[in-house]
């Protein structure tokens, strides 16, 4: 008998990206909904095998990672201390 492996597709690598991106630390997931302009319940279940985002809510998500190079943007500056010259 033949081990079967699993096929991974499109779609998984894409769930895993998302998850990989906030797992690692480098984007929370409120702060990857709101940049994404979804709902934080979106990302609730993200950590569950059979988490299975609708393809537009995924798209918004690889968009903004793919934007951010998958990485936290810095801020706006409202939380930087300003330096004097």
């Amino acid at each position: 008998m033949s081990e079967q492996k699993k096929i991974r597709t499109e779609i998984d690598i894409a769930r895993d990206k998302v998850r990989e991106a906030i797992n690692s630390g480098r984007w929370g997931k409120r702060a990857l909904a709101r940049e994404a302009q979804i709902s934080n319940g979106s990302l609730r279940l993200i950590n569950e095998p059979d988490w299975n985002p609708q393809s537009d809510v995924l798209d918004a998500l690889l968009r903004v990672l793919a934007r951010t190079s998958g990485r936290r943007p810095l801020g706006n500056g409202a939380n930087q201390t300003r330096l004097s010259a």
